[in-house]
């Protein structure tokens, strides 16, 4: 009997069932308004947002741009978790690993796997510094983080906020941006 329980639980986890996914989403879900392409890093501003600097860092990695994307990719890293710490709906935070599924999916693996070797060895070579002047000198996001609120569960609750925490520390944010997610050394940006 107890075989048989099991095996019929086991033959009820088997069976997929062909029900209509649907997928609802709101305006400006991801969105992404500036197209850079793979242009020369001087033409980011902190206007662009992970949505626009994803895709733009899929389009180095496709050019075998490497040196590009790597920046384009500290930027994008930097300025995503910005924007995680100061929208109030933790949901949202999922935009960032979603941009990079949908940015990175039509990448040839070699290509990829080469991007992540050259990631490597710039993070322990003297142009961390380069990068981490750049990003200070960049300086914080200037805009609305519309791509990743309209992400999140609160987006299809009407809520009366504007999605963004109360009081939150701006600078703070951004040291931790690019102390512990970039992992800059201090001395990197005197």
């Amino acid at each position: 009997m107890r075989f048989y329980k099991i095996g019929m639980m086991l033959l009820l986890c088997s069976i997929s069932f062909a029900g209509e996914i649907i997928n609802i989403q709101t305006s400006g879900n991801l969105e992404s308004k500036y197209t850079l392409g793979c242009a020369d890093v001087a033409k980011i501003r902190n206007i662009h947002t992970p949505a626009d600097l994803y895709k733009s860092l899929a389009s180095c990695i496709k050019e075998e741009n490497y040196e590009r994307a790597i920046y384009y990719y500290a930027v994008a890293g930097a300025y995503g978790y910005f924007d995680a710490y100061r929208v109030s709906d933790k949901s949202a935070r999922q935009a960032i690993t979603v941009l990079k599924m949908l940015n990175f999916q039509d990448i040839e693996e070699a290509k990829k796997v080469k991007f992540l070797e050259e990631f490597k060895k710039h993070r322990t070579s003297p142009k961390m510094k380069e990068t981490c002047k750049s990003l200070f000198k960049l300086g914080k996001p200037d805009y609305y983080p519309r791509y990743m609120i309209e992400h999140g569960i609160q987006a299809f609750t009407n809520s009366k906020t504007d999605g963004l925490l109360e009081n939150y520390n701006a600078d703070t944010i951004w040291d931790d941006a690019l102390f512990k997610y970039v992992k800059c050394e201090k001395n990197a940006i005197d």
